[in-house]
């Protein structure tokens, strides 16, 4: 499996996000972030969901690796 870095060129919206799943972690809360990103030459718009830590540290980096 190859892991591919995507450069966060635009930011639209930071939400955050309930799911039935979520319930079984209590202690963390989750965002789902639209944005867009570059890699590999390509740009396209991607909608994830984080935990709130996780989010700020690739805030703050400006990538994040999948």
């Amino acid at each position: 499996m190859n892991l591919t870095t995507h450069y966060i060129e635009e930011v639209y919206s930071v939400k955050p996000h309930s799911a039935d799943w979520t319930h079984g972690v209590p202690a963390k809360l989750f965002v789902k972030v639209s944005l867009t990103a570059r890699s590999n030459g390509s740009t396209q718009k991607h909608y994830r969901i984080w935990d709130i830590g996780t989010w700020e540290k690739i805030k703050a980096q400006g990538y994040y690796v999948e």
